[in-house]
C-alpha cells in the first residue's frame, strides 16, 4: 500500500496539506509564488521519497509528477526533474504491470505495481492543488487539479475500472 503526503513549509512548521485547518492558519505564507515543502511516498513501510530528498518548490514537482502516469501510459518511461538542483526521478514501465522508480541521488531503485503507483500520485496532487487553493479561497490550481482527473480517466482506461482516487480534498469548483 503506499503513502503519499505534502508538507508545506510555513511559520507554524511542516504543514500537510490535507489537513484544512492548518492550512487556513497558514494561508499568508500560501499567497507566495513559490511553495516550499517535501512530498514522501513510501509503499508499505519502505520510505522511498523523504523529507532528505525533496526540499524545493513542491508545485513545480507535482506539475510534473502528475505528467508521470500520461507519459508511463504513451511511451512506458518518465523523467522528472527538480529545479535548482540535479536531482533526477527515472520511471521505466516494466513486465507484469510493475514501474521501476531510481532516483539519480540514491543507489537504490524501486519496482512499483504501475496502477497503484499512477493513482497514489494523482491522488496526492489532487490533495495538495485542492489543499492549497482551499486554504487560500481561490482556484489557482483548479487547471492542475484538473489534468489529474484527465490523466487518472486514462489510467481507469488502461486498467479497464479500477485506478480509484479517493483523494481527502475535493476543490470548490472540480
Amino acid at each position: 500500500m503506499f503513502t503519499c503526503r505534502t508538507f508545506l513549509y510555513t511559520r507554524l512548521g511542516h504543514v500537510d496539506a490535507a489537513d484544512a485547518e492548518r492550512m487556513r492558519n497558514a494561508a499568508d505564507d500560501l499567497r507566495r509564488d513559490e511553495l516550499a515543502g517535501t512530498i514522501l511516498l513510501s509503499y508499505y513501510d519502505e520510505e522511498i521519497w523523504t523529507h532528505a530528498d525533496s526540499d524545493y518548490s513542491v508545485a513545480n514537482i507535482w506539475r510534473q509528477l502528475i505528467m508521470v502516469p500520461a507519459r508511463i501510459l504513451e511511451t512506458g518511461a518518465a523523467t522528472v526533474y527538480q529545479t535548482d538542483c540535479p536531482a533526477e526521478i527515472y520511471f521505466k514501465e516494466q513486465p507484469h504491470s510493475f514501474v521501476e522508480m531510481r532516483m539519480n541521488w540514491k543507489d537504490k531503485k524501486y519496482w512499483l505495481p504501475e496502477k497503484e503507483l499512477m493513482t497514489t500520485l494523482l491522488c496526492g496532487a489532487m490533495d495538495f492543488f485542492a489543499g492549497v487553493d482551499k486554504a487560500r479561497g481561490d482556484d489557482r490550481f483548479i487547471r492542475e487539479w484538473n489534468d489529474c482527473q484527465s490523466v487518472l480517466q486514462k489510467v481507469r482506461a488502461r486498467f479497464r475500472g479500477g485506478g480509484d482516487c479517493r483523494c481527502r480534498i475535493m476543490p470548490d469548483g472540480g
